[in-house]
């Protein structure tokens, strides 16, 4: 791309745009100094793409030299067989921007490279695209073509690498080989053009086809040819990378933008509010379709690595929507604990119950009604987007698949949907939702805990604080979809200050009373902290002085397993662990409290309820101090913290929270 000025006298070229030059591969960008005044001032800067700055060279010449990222480095290989997805960030799309200065002018250009093509991991491929394959880590690798389209030539390079990669020069099927570790792949590719747009069939997929026209994917490039498109500049034909189906002009593939040069189409230059009809070619490919996400392939499931071709991947969506600065939402849920890869051994993901709520196979199944479905290890998936966004449906507020005030409670709730087994003694999971209500502690007699809390109110629910975005804290570090309302010191104040409390220059607030009773009025987290502290440590004292005990040892405190309040070691390992290997096998069971030791079980399972909860009793302040202080109360010897503070509305100190 090359810049001039009106009236100029050179331009800053900084040459073609380079595509697929690999990964760990040096590039070497040369300006075209043609018609440059001697003396010019040349300047390179990188404006996209995952950082290579520190391997930059010549920077300041006509010549630029950086290495591009690995594999590796980029974090794109699981350590299982899977179709590897790379998304604009993740396929090392670098953009640099040239300046030249020279005669009190400057001009500026800019160039694009990248180290291989977009890919959203699935098995339906289109021809002429790079689709690349990886298995687990090993010592050896030897890949192959074990079948292909008569006349194919295609080949898997390189053959003795842990990952390689496939370019399909014809239509039809190409099973691959990975020797060593004996698995197969099963592709099909074929051409965008090609593929019969009649999804929505009755015989098909009705439901999804009477729901996907009212999606903004359905009507996005429509909407963008009216002007309809807010807050995004000019509707250029970059845009139709995204907005249109098979949109790539390095391949000719029957993408949207082959056809439209075979039909002579032209993207208008100034928005039309009623656009003519596009050209019957066209029409299929237009807006983001069926095939955006699931390929012009057949979708396959005979095979290891084709089961995952139902789109429940982050690919498909990091396709679009992993372009920092621009479009951050991936990049910002790689940062969030909903991205918790899947990879060789088992784990909750995995685990029939847990999987509910830690895959985002099990999540859809649970909204179906089956609680204790559970995808293998290969087909796993972390809570990716479609696990909470529908992309057939646009029933709720940017394609959630429940109102957003339901949607993360249906998890962040205490019974955590998973326990393998009824429990005498439950613990509470992932508190949230009741800790907000203010609900669900054990009780002791007397007077209720104070029903209700200050943050159950928010309209929209968690997402309404836990997704704000923010523009002072810096991207990618809290809001959006990273969920995270801090980040070390980093404070999502837009948070607060945005909905509720205008001009808050911190969350932690000094505290209206000494609620730990240590005779200093701290911040609202010290306070809260240091009455779990004291809890805990109250806790600890009682088990050891009745001397409870498990095949691993003697009790040291309280902990969860598997949906259990279990005792606990010393390092918080289940009692129940004999052989301390750090998980439950054979025999080995949950260190379950025992029935003698019933009267604790009410301010275990509270100190568990606020502990879990993790937000040191911000989110329902009143709720977490009653229920610690009270619950400290009824431990032997029976004293709660005396606080010396004044008492202030709503909250008071610890000697009237009893």
């Amino acid at each position: 791309m090359v810049a001039t000025g009106c009236g100029s006298t050179f331009v800053a070229d900084p040459g073609p745009d380079r595509r697929e030059v690999g990964f760990g591969t040096t590039v070497n960008l040369a300006a075209r100094t043609g018609g440059v005044p001697r003396g010019a001032r040349y300047r390179w800067e990188q404006i996209g793409g995952p950082d290579v700055t520190d391997s930059m060279k010549g920077a300041d010449s006509p010549n630029l030299a950086f290495v591009t990222r690995t594999l590796e480095q980029l974090g794109v290989l699981e350590d299982r067989p899977h179709v590897v997805a790379f998304s604009p960030f993740t396929a090392g799309e670098y953009r640099f921007r040239l300046s030249v200065a020279a005669r009190g002018q400057v001009r500026r250009g800019e160039v694009l490279v990248t180290a291989t093509a977009r890919h959203g991991g699935v098995s339906g491929i289109p021809v002429g695209v790079t689709t690349w394959l990886s298995v687990p880590a090993a010592g050896s690798y030897a890949w192959r073509v074990v079948q292909a389209p008569r006349g194919s030539k295609a080949r898997m390079e390189p053959a003795g690498a842990r990952a390689a990669h496939l370019l399909p020069d014809l239509i039809g099927q190409y099973v691959v080989e990975e020797a060593t570790s004996e698995v197969q792949f099963n592709l099909y590719a074929g051409r965008w053009a090609d593929v019969p747009k009649d999804c929505s069939r009755s015989a098909c997929h009705p439901i999804q086809g009477s729901g996907f026209p009212r999606t903004a994917h359905a009507t996005v490039m429509t909407r963008g040819l009216k002007g309809e498109l807010k807050g995004r500049g000019a509707y250029r034909r970059e845009c139709l990378r995204c907005h249109a189906t098979g949109w790539d002009e390095t391949v000719d593939n029957g993408g949207f933008d082959d056809e439209a040069r075979r039909v002579g189409w032209v993207l208008p230059t100034t928005p039309e509010p009623k656009p003519k009809p596009l050209p019957a070619p066209l029409r299929g490919l237009a807006n983001i379709t069926c095939l955006s996400c699931h390929g012009p392939g057949k979708l396959n499931y005979s095979s290891l690595a084709l089961g995952r071709s139902v789109v429940w991947g982050v690919g498909q969506c990091a396709l679009c929507h992993d372009a920092p600065p621009e479009y951050n939402q991936v990049a910002e849920w790689r940062r969030s604990a909903m991205n918790v890869r899947v990879d060789r051994g088992p784990g909750p993901a995995t685990s029939p119950g847990c999987a509910a709520c830690h895959s985002a196979q099990g999540f859809i199944a649970s909204l179906r009604g089956d609680a204790k479905h559970a995808p293998g290890v290969v087909r796993a998936e972390p809570v990716t987007c479609p696990a909470c966004h529908d992309p057939h449906q646009a029933k709720h507020p940017a394609q959630l698949r429940l109102a957003p005030a339901d949607l993360c409670v249906r998890c962040h709730r205490a019974d955590g949907r998973g326990a393998l087994e009824p429990s005498p003694f439950p613990a509470p999971h992932a508190p949230q939702a009741e800790v907000l209500a203010g609900v669900g502690a054990r009780g002791f007699g007397g007077a209720p805990f104070p029903a209700g809390g200050p943050h159950a109110r928010v309209p929209g629910g968690c997402a309404r604080c836990h997704a704000a975005r923010t523009a002072a804290a810096g991207p990618l570090r809290v809001g959006g979809h990273t969920f995270r309302a801090r980040d070390g010191d980093t404070e999502n104040l837009q948070a607060c200050g945005g909905h509720c409390h205008p001009g808050r220059e911190r969350f932690d607030l000094r505290a209206r009373a000494d609620f730990d009773g240590d005779e200093v009025v701290e911040t609202n987290r010290q306070e809260v902290d240091g009455l779990l502290q004291a809890l805990g440590d109250a806790l600890g004292a009682e088990v050891r002085r009745r001397s409870l005990a498990g095949c691993g040892g003697a009790a040291a405190g309280v902990g969860t397993t598997r949906g259990h309040l279990v005792l606990v070691d010393a390092k918080g390992i289940d009692l129940g662990d004999c052989d301390h290997d750090g998980k439950l096998a054979g025999d080995e069971r949950p260190a379950v409290l025992p029935s003698a030791a019933a009267d604790l079980y009410p301010a275990a399972y509270n100190y568990l309820l606020n502990k879990r909860d993790a937000s040191h009793g911000l989110h329902n302040l009143p709720f977490a101090v009653a229920v610690l202080q009270r619950s400290l109360a009824a431990l032997p010897p029976g004293r709660a913290p005396t606080a010396r503070a004044a008492s202030a509305p709503g909250l008071a100190p610890a000697s009237r929270l009893r």
